[in-house]
């Protein structure tokens, strides 16, 4: 492994090969085990290069000589660098390679120090304090925001990625030239919001078949709705999947058991219900130039409560 500070304006020392003592294998052990439960307890699919000579630079980190190791630690580092900025926190990056139960791993971690304490971060980087010694004040195992881990379970082009990123956080795969996708929760709600913007005509019927058709990769998804919404074309399927690609996190994975539902709002009153039901006895009018109507029809006489 290797272990730098990495800062807006950072220029980091040259990388040293770090011996890893037994505590610091379990901790580091236990930030890619979290990252794997992560992903596979939210279905996240993993992300995918779109930089090839990143591609390359994490396959020396996992599979490359020494000398490979030590210069695509060097480059990934100073690439996180360039991208950070005066909001960015500062932190460690730590480059390793693991081999755990006949799994190989290697890849990224930026850790930060949970408790304000910029002198751990250049003690740290200066050699004067080892990793062990301060584990308790650095990010914990399942808590880690920003990790890229190449494994032996996935192919070369795609990476394990931390999914709790936020807006603020997106430098970090950007400098990796990684692609990360959303989550399969959200899935659904994406999809209907670019089938509205493509043909809204279809929402309806596609909500009403999403839960028939398995789970699955958008294109494989959309195939199987086109069996029995027959209105979605090839063309139209093309126009959706190029409108998911383009959403700020690109959707990779479509649960369909996820519910389709919808809300609108109108002034201080909220309607919120099933997306079928929404566009079956929900209406929207324009009365005139300063007001619209929303009538909601019922096929039972429709209750007030008071929660």
């Amino acid at each position: 492994m290797t272990l730098a500070k990495v800062a807006h304006g950072a220029s980091p020392d040259p990388l040293e090969l770090l011996e890893i003592d037994n505590g610091v294998n379990a901790f580091l052990g236990d930030h890619i085990t979290g990252l794997r439960e992560m992903a596979v307890k939210r279905k996240t699919p993993p992300g995918r290069f779109t930089d090839h000579e990143a591609q390359h630079l994490f396959g020396d980190l996992f599979a490359g000589a020494d000398v490979s190791f030590l210069a695509a630690a060097g480059t990934l580092t100073k690439r996180l660098i360039a991208r950070m900025d005066g909001r960015t926190a500062p932190g460690l990056l730590i480059c390793l390679r693991a081999l755990d139960n006949q799994e190989r791993y290697g890849g990224v971690l930026k850790l930060q120090v949970v408790a304000p304490n910029a002198a751990v971060l250049e003690q740290l980087a200066a050699g004067k304090v080892k990793l062990s010694a301060v584990q308790d004040l650095l990010d914990k195992p399942g808590d880690l925001q920003k990790g890229a881990i190449s494994t032996s379970w996935l192919r070369d082009d795609r990476i394990l990625v931390g999914d709790q990123l936020n807006h603020e956080a997106a430098y970090f795969p950007a400098a990796f030239g990684i692609m990360i996708y959303g989550r399969p929760a959200g899935a659904v709600a994406e999809l209907l919001t670019v089938i509205d913007a493509i043909e809204p005509g279809l929402a309806e019927s596609i909500a009403r078949a999403l839960p028939g058709v398995r789970s699955g990769e958008p294109q494989d998804v959309l195939a199987g709705l086109a069996q029995s919404v027959h209105e979605l074309t090839d063309s139209i399927q093309a126009d959706i999947l190029e409108g998911l690609a383009q959403r700020p996190r690109p959707i990779g994975y479509i649960d369909t058991t996820r519910p389709a539902t919808e809300t609108i709002k109108a002034g201080p009153i909220t309607i919120t219900g099933p997306v079928p039901d929404m566009r079956k006895y929900v209406r929207i009018s324009r009365r005139d130039e300063e007001t619209w109507t929303v009538v909601v029809e019922a096929e039972d006489q429709p209750r007030r409560s008071h929660p």
